[in-house]
């Protein structure tokens, strides 16, 4: 993922964007598989922190949107997301307002968008007020208290996606500080009844919550032990809890 550069923009679009490898692919490869599954359809969807509007067209292709709008800060994302047909708006989701009337959207998704933004209440209002009635919003984020980062903190090193610095890496498993990759800029992290409390508070109602699996194929780990630590992992992320990365279905 690149250097975070504002609230809500370059990081967001990255991650969008490399969702090929590791975490990102099996979240991606999860949304879509339970969007099917769960025969989720909507005529209007939008995607908070679209990126390049690439995941954004696989979602809409899934449940047959016929009016799909992207928002993102980034204007090269802007301008692809428009040379895909999405209708994409270039703001700050720390504190503009969404183009929409209220109870306009059927479909809303935020995809590792809310780790990176500063004022969560805003944007999750802003969320709540442009869906309709009984319309259904996906958000996914990585786990503060994650398996792995439970294990992190009892040894004493820094938790899995919690960053401290704009220029190096301090978590996990290390020694010393690292330049690469670069930090995301998560800025808020959450645990999964940090989320499902903050997103009943703002009048969302849980429909649905899973754990998704992260993989280890990228560790440096030997071969034998990434593999055991993968199965592990998929165990584990059975209980949404204790997953790296959470999705949660939640509706008006």
């Amino acid at each position: 993922m690149e250097n975070f550069k504002n609230c809500c923009g370059e990081s967001v679009t990255m991650m969008n964007e490399n969702m090929l490898h590791g975490s990102a692919y099996y979240l991606r490869e999860f949304i879509l598989h339970k969007l099917e599954e769960m025969n989720i359809k909507a005529e209007t969807m939008l995607d908070l922190g679209c990126g390049f509007c690439d995941l954004t067209h696989n979602i809409a292709n899934v449940i047959k949107a016929k009016y799909v709008f992207g928002v993102d800060v980034n204007p090269e994302c802007i301008n692809a997301c428009l040379a895909k047909g999405i209708k994409a708006f270039r703001l700050n989701l720390e504190s503009d307002y969404l183009p929409f009337r209220s109870g306009t959207i059927d479909f809303i998704s935020m995809i590792e968008l809310i780790e990176h933004i500063r004022n969560t209440d805003h944007v999750l209002r802003e969320a709540w007020r442009v869906l309709k009635p009984k319309g259904l919003l996906v958000l996914t984020m990585p786990n503060l208290g994650s398996w792995r980062n439970r294990l992190l903190l009892l040894f004493g090193f820094h938790p899995e996606y919690a960053e401290v610095s704009n220029e190096i890496q301090v978590s996990g498993i290390r020694s010393r500080p690292s330049t690469e990759p670069k930090p995301a800029g998560h800025i808020r992290l959450y645990t999964l009844k940090a989320l499902t409390m903050h997103l009943q508070y703002i009048g969302f109602k849980i429909v649905g919550i899973y754990g998704v699996s992260s993989g280890f194929e990228h560790s440096k780990f030997h071969p034998v032990i990434r593999s055991m630590l993968g199965v592990i992992d998929q165990i584990l992320s059975l209980k949404a809890s204790l997953a790296q990365h959470i999705v949660i279905f939640a509706s008006k």
